[in-house]
Parts: structure tokens; C-alpha cells; sequence
């Protein structure tokens, strides 16, 4: 009941070069006696632009399933680009329709340091996001 998962991309930067994103993250699954369970997550990635400082994202999450076909999920992200950091939290409720058929709900709130003006006040940048998906297994 553990997965790892790896991954990598290559996007091309309009007006400059390439950037190869790469990523790893580890799951594992602790079942509870009867049903439900809880899938823990944690992982780490880097984004390597030229000529610049190659930001790192790292997050940790759970999941409790109370039952099967129904989840609670809360998240941790950090993003760090020239000591600049952006803390995302997230929280999701995911429900199981059928065994493969499942429609999810998600928040986000972001919030970027504070970016310092010339006048010496500081600019708020956090925003929340609001989503809903459906998901198949098969």
C-alpha cells in the first residue's frame, strides 16, 4: 500500500528557454480495522530554469477515509524562489459514487510573503481557490 511516484516535464518559457521540472512523492496507505483508513503523502520537487534560481516546492497531506466512499483531505505546500516563499494550504472532501466514479471539492488558501514597497508598507498577495472535479478509476 505504498506508492511512489516520479516525475518529469520540460515547458518552454515564452521569451526565454526551457525549464525541466522534476518531482517525487511517496504515499502510503494505513488501512483501520473494518473500513476507511488513512493515506498519508509527502514530496519534494525542483524546477531548473537557465540563468536563474531554480525554485523547490515541498508538501506533506493526508486523506482519512471515514468508510469507503468517503475522504477528508488536508495539504502543505511551501514554494521557495529566491527566498521568496508561497505557503499553500488546502483542504478537499472527495466522495466515491460508485467504486471507480468519484466527484471531489477542493480549497486552497495561497498566501506569498509579503512583498516589501518603496514607501516601506508592505503588499498582502493571498487569494483563495475554490474547485470542484470528478475523478475515474479504473
Amino acid at each position: 500500500t505504498t506508492t511512489l511516484i516520479l516525475g518529469y516535464q520540460n515547458v518552454n518559457i515564452n521569451n526565454g528557454g526551457d525549464a525541466d521540472r522534476w518531482g517525487a512523492e511517496l504515499e502510503h496507505f494505513f488501512p483501520f480495522s473494518g473500513d476507511g483508513g488513512l493515506k498519508a503523502r509527502a514530496g519534494g520537487g525542483k524546477t531548473v530554469v537557465s540563468g536563474e534560481d531554480d525554485p523547490t516546492t515541498w508538501n506533506i497531506g493526508a486523506t482519512w477515509y471515514i468508510g469507503n466512499n468517503l475522504g477528508i483531505r488536508a495539504d502543505f505546500e511551501k514554494d521557495d524562489f529566491k527566498g521568496f516563499d508561497v505557503d499553500v494550504y488546502g483542504a478537499g472532501v472527495e466522495w466515491f459514487i460508485t467504486e471507480n466514479l468519484a466527484v471531489e471539492v477542493d480549497y486552497n488558501y495561497i498566501d506569498p510573503d509579503d512583498i516589501n514597497r518603496r514607501d516601506g508598507t508592505k503588499l498582502r498577495s493571498e487569494y483563495d481557490e475554490w474547485g470542484i472535479s470528478a475523478l475515474y478509476r479504473f
